[in-house]
């Protein structure tokens, strides 16, 4: 019976809390909230795959390919970057700023095992585009063999 009475107020309170959430992500927020919280914006991405390729998209507007970082340790992606102020425009009275400035960052775990020293990374017209080929999925057969037989190698 406690549950019942509870109900409503849970889900005022996730109505609360998504309302937080979208406040601290509007763009004339985001860059207080972010120096306050050294908070890392999430970078969005697409991912698909091919026959032979794990495919994965970012739209990385104004930056260039020095600026990126992207790294695989296991079959975990992570792609990091950092767009900075614009110092072209300070002095200037602003009447709107809603691009972001500050770090991004995506982790992702790759849906299936990828050759990663194959994979090929490329900038173009602001869209950052990953592609790795896929990993055999054939059997791997291992000779079994003796101590006495692998100290002889």
């Amino acid at each position: 019976m406690a549950t019942t009475t509870l109900q409503p107020l849970t889900s005022e309170l996730r109505r609360i809390r998504l309302r937080i959430d979208k406040l601290l992500e509007y763009p004339s927020v985001m860059p207080v909230v972010q120096r306050l919280t050294g908070r890392v914006r999430r970078l969005p991405i697409d991912m698909y795959e091919t026959q032979e390729h794990v495919v994965i998209k970012a739209t990385i507007a104004g930056l260039r390919p020095e600026d990126v970082d992207v790294c695989v340790t296991g079959n975990v992606l992570v792609i990091k970057t950092e767009s900075k102020e614009r110092t072209d425009i300070k002095g200037m009275g602003s009447i709107k700023r809603e691009r972001f400035c500050g770090p991004f960052e995506r982790c992702v775990t790759l849906p299936t095992t990828v050759h990663v020293h194959k994979a090929q990374a490329m900038l173009r017209n602001s869209e950052l585009v990953l592609r790795f080929p896929k990993a055999d999925k054939k059997p791997v057969h291992i000779k079994v063999q003796t101590a006495r037989q692998l100290k002889a190698h």
